[in-house]
């Protein structure tokens, strides 16, 4: 009998990301407002991801240098943006090689705003997403 032949797959890494899952009574208008005066993030409508993903979406690819922070509803009129996450009201994305160190600095400042109750850090692996929702 022939012997088997083993193949081992290997997946290149891209640029790594992490997310910061937000539950919050503040509409997107005033979350927004929260993230650009309390957290610095100067973020601009990002009508290529809105087109990805079906919900509008804002980025901020200028503010922190080497890192591209995007967020986005996690509700939209097809159903849930990340499946995985159904108790989630938003989604912040942050892609970049700080991704780590940032996304507990911005989860930090989030949390101490008023209407948001919850901001928690999510390693993408974890929830199975291998690729960012944001295009470089």
């Amino acid at each position: 009998m022939p012997a088997k032949k083993k193949e081992i797959l290997t997946v290149e890494q891209g640029r790594p990301f992490m997310f910061i899952a937000l539950s919050t009574t503040l509409n997107l208008n005033k979350l927004l407002w929260a993230a650009s005066n309390h957290c610095g993030l100067r973020l601009v409508r990002n009508a290529e991801l809105e087109q990805l993903i079906g919900v509008s979406s804002f980025t901020d690819r200028t503010s922190k240098p080497g890192l591209i922070v995007s967020l986005f509803p996690n509700r939209s009129s097809n159903g849930l943006v990340v499946g995985q996450l159904p108790n989630v009201d938003y989604i912040v994305e942050i892609n970049g090689n700080a991704a780590e160190a940032e996304v507990k600095i911005l989860s930090a400042c989030l949390r101490g705003f008023q209407g948001i109750q919850a901001a928690i850090t999510i390693n993408p692996s974890k929830i199975k997403i291998s690729e960012p929702f944001c295009p470089e």
